[in-house]
């Protein structure tokens, strides 16, 4: 089957999530006439997968190679075509990112994966920052940009387990701190131009370095992108107008306290008491002068009473290996990074009469993971993408077997519910916002 540069396009507009992974693409099977797509400058072939009954395209170049002197810029656009066809039958490489362990990783990143349904006239949600007019996974902070300035971007809007309050008050001075470590690392301190110097150094090296300076890149008040603390934006209404779905998981804390390996695993730090759990919601308070004030009332809200904690999937009072106190620190985690996002987003949203939509995903039992993780962070993606085959989880980072492993046929249902109903929730959104003009 061929498709067209319009089709492409399309593709990023409307839909459903899907994984793609190695071990999926392997239940491909060869063609006689495997799927073509027609872009700009010149043809791909992809490759179809039988289980999903959709055409792959992993890896179609959008810009030139971000490499040299256009590492740490924006994308710059192709300025040449090919004859014949490439084949966009492989994934690429994964970029080169923070804390990633993986041998495949590169520089040379500016691909595109386009995947398309052969039996539904559904498109995929995926994410380039030339679809911005229609999709971009993680670009909510588009609603608040330029103090809520609508340029017509978008017509609707997901906030899928996170919000515009999951970060702590903007600092210069702590940027500054990681970006001058950064240098140090890589030996451009000295350089006069900081920039030209990064863009020079080994990859090995900036990787190592980003990594050693413990990178936490977070926004910064510019009086441009970022005007102002983004709750006093969405108190005041400086936010994209345009119809918003919410939601979280339970048991979103889990997640986020004590430092496991990865979902699941046992934590590698512990709360055994009152001392801990304090310390721990202090580092969320930045008013330094209402700290001990906002350390009592927090200790109200939060009582020593496991049973009204997180996870809601365990009853009872944990062990020493998590403290007697990591109900109380998980479940204020969950709210501080998640909840107060979806519930402050709703009420401003109603108060300024734009639709929204709110959930909790609360799903219990999920196959591979035990009752001290709950309905955690990322647990209802597998379910969303109803990704019964159970493969490409990069282990050990998610259970061995994935979510489905050992599960009934209620599970099986719920996630086909979500994804392959006959119009799936998500697709019912956006055919309600996603007009054409």
């Amino acid at each position: 089957m061929a498709y067209s540069i319009l089709q492409i396009a399309l593709a990023t507009l409307l839909g459903y999530f899907v994984l793609v992974d190695a071990a999926i693409i392997q239940q491909t099977r060869a063609e006689a006439h495997p799927p073509k797509a027609k872009v700009q400058n010149g043809t791909y072939v992809g490759v179809h997968n039988d289980h999903y009954n959709i055409d792959y395209f992993l890896g179609i170049l959008f810009a030139q190679p971000p490499i040299g002197i256009l590492r740490l810029a924006p994308p710059v656009s192709l300025n040449s075509s090919f004859s014949g066809t490439r084949n966009a039958t492989n994934l690429q490489p994964v970029c080169v990112q923070f804390q990633w362990q993986s041998t495949t990783v590169s520089m040379d990143l500016a691909f595109w994966v386009v995947l398309l349904s052969k039996s539904r006239a559904l498109p995929i949600l995926v994410s380039g920052t030339s679809a911005l007019h229609f999709i971009g996974s993680s670009a909510g902070s588009q609603l608040l940009a330029y103090g809520g300035r609508n340029d017509s971007l978008f017509r609707a809007a997901i906030a899928d387990s996170d919000g515009p309050l999951a970060f702590k008050s903007p600092s210069n001075a702590t940027q500054l701190q990681t970006w001058e470590s950064i240098l140090n690392l890589t030996g451009c301190s000295t350089a006069s131009d900081s920039m030209a110097c990064l863009r020079g150094v080994s990859s090995a090296n900036l990787s190592y370095a980003v990594n050693a300076s413990r990178v936490t890149f977070m926004p910064i008040t510019d009086g441009g992108f970022v005007e102002t603390h983004s709750s006093a934006q969405l108190l005041n209404g400086q936010f994209v107008q345009v119809p918003l779905l919410t939601g979280t998981n339970t048991d979103e804390g889990t997640n986020f306290v004590g430092s496991p390996s990865h979902i699941g695993a046992l934590p590698t730090i512990a709360y055994p008491n009152d001392t801990s759990f304090l310390d721990y919601i202090g580092q969320s308070i930045t008013n330094t002068t209402a700290s001990a004030a906002a350390l009592a009332a927090l200790s109200v809200l939060y009582p020593d009473i496991p049973a009204i904690g997180v996870p809601h999937s365990h009853k009872g009072r944990l062990n020493s290996t998590f403290g007697s106190q990591y109900a109380r620190v998980a479940t204020f985690a969950g709210d501080f990074m998640a909840h107060r996002d979806r519930r402050l987003s709703a009420q401003m949203w109603f108060k300024y009469n734009v639709p929204v939509y709110t959930y909790r995903f609360n799903q219990w039992p999920i196959g591979g993971l035990p009752d001290t993780t709950g309905t955690t962070h990322f647990t209802e993606i597998p379910l969303v993408q109803d990704h019964e085959v159970q493969d490409g989880y990069l282990a050990p980072w998610y259970p061995a077997g994935g979510e489905f492993t050992s599960m009934d046929s209620d599970f099986y249902a719920l996630a086909r519910l979500m994804n392959k109903a006959p119009i799936p929730p998500l697709v019912t959104f956006f055919r309600c916002y996603l007009k054409t003009p």
